[in-house]
């Protein structure tokens, strides 16, 4: 019996629409990042910072907006709900700092604290596990601090503490921060210019757990989430050397390549790019000028630029 010539052409196409073609391409992901530049001026006097998106190639910044603010180890969130940019006015004379809510067509929001005074705030951060913006507080003249979710309204925000007194031994020392989108886990870092711990906390939980810390004459900054290997970047300092290190969710810690520069910590703005895999750094040379930095996931330096002032509040958006 002969097999109808039709029935063969079907058998044929189904065969091809349902094929998958091979490729061995990588996903498609493309990353904006964000972030705001500024010269350094003294603590209590903040200078005007231009925000806007951030040219990978060219480390060159498309303006979109301005607002004055610190250039001083500051964070900032972006949140995928509202899709809006959020960074703290770091002013270290005031004792409740103003939460700038910035959109991307420009408009600039500043939102007044409500809540009691929050000195030095750190490590804003936003997780999209909760769909909530989070902070570290800090009262002074109290070598404590507290993790806190924020609240935004239209033209206010307040904070409510989530986990209290996290003791740390050098108040001027800042609070770095990154999260696990998909886990919610936050980690952060407290410490000194000589010693270090670095803490996971889960959204819910009562307390915060200790995973790493090190002791011996080491400063720690920068942190940022690797989602591609679900490990921990951040830079290791002592006096004379600066050290990639990857920490996992459990606390094992693997020492990365000496870098061929030494940035100052207290300016320093790190993000991880998930698609282009490169854990990015900016900071600090001098008073004016700035380094930008890609780094590989291993920790090999694949690129290095100087940038007419300093990066500051980096995010991520993909």
């Amino acid at each position: 019996m002969r097999t109808p010539l039709l029935f063969i052409f079907l058998i044929v196409i189904v065969a091809v629409a349902c094929r998958r073609p091979y490729t061995n391409a990588s996903p498609v992901c493309t990353a904006t990042y964000l972030g705001y530049q500024g010269v350094d001026v003294h603590k209590d006097s903040l200078p005007l910072c231009l925000f806007g998106k951030i040219d990978q190639q060219t480390t060159g910044l498309k303006v979109i907006t301005s607002f004055v603010n610190s250039v001083q180890a500051n964070q900032a969130a972006y949140n995928t709900q509202d899709q809006c940019y959020y960074v703290l006015q770091q002013n270290y004379v005031v004792s409740k700092p103003t939460l700038f809510r910035v959109r991307l067509d420009g408009t600039v929001t500043a939102l007044r604290s409500t809540s009691k005074p929050l000195h030095s705030c750190n490590g804003l951060l936003y997780n999209k596990y909760d769909n909530k913006l989070y902070v570290f507080r800090r009262s002074a003249g109290a070598a404590k601090a507290s993790l806190c979710e924020i609240s935004v309204s239209v033209d206010s925000y307040s904070v409510h503490e989530m986990v209290r007194d996290i003791s740390f031994s050098y108040f001027y020392s800042y609070i770095y921060t990154a999260v696990d989108n998909k886990t919610g886990n936050i980690f952060f870092q407290i410490g000194t210019d000589t010693s270090y711990k670095l803490y996971v906390y889960h959204p819910g939980d009562a307390e915060a757990r200790m995973i790493h810390r090190n002791d011996a004459k080491q400063a720690l900054f920068g942190l940022a989430f690797n989602p591609n290997n679900n490990l921990l970047y951040c830079m290791r300092q002592d006096s004379t050397r600066t050290q990639l290190l990857r920490v996992s969710a459990t606390g094992s810690a693997f020492i990365g390549d000496t870098l061929p520069f030494y940035p100052h910590r207290y300016f320093s703005s790190a993000v991880f790019d998930p698609c282009a895999n490169h854990y990015v750094v900016a900071g600090r040379v001098n008073d004016t000028f700035g380094y930008y930095n890609w780094l590989d996931a291993t920790g090999k330096v694949v690129r290095q630029d100087t940038t007419r002032s300093i990066f500051q509040g980096l995010t991520i958006v993909n």
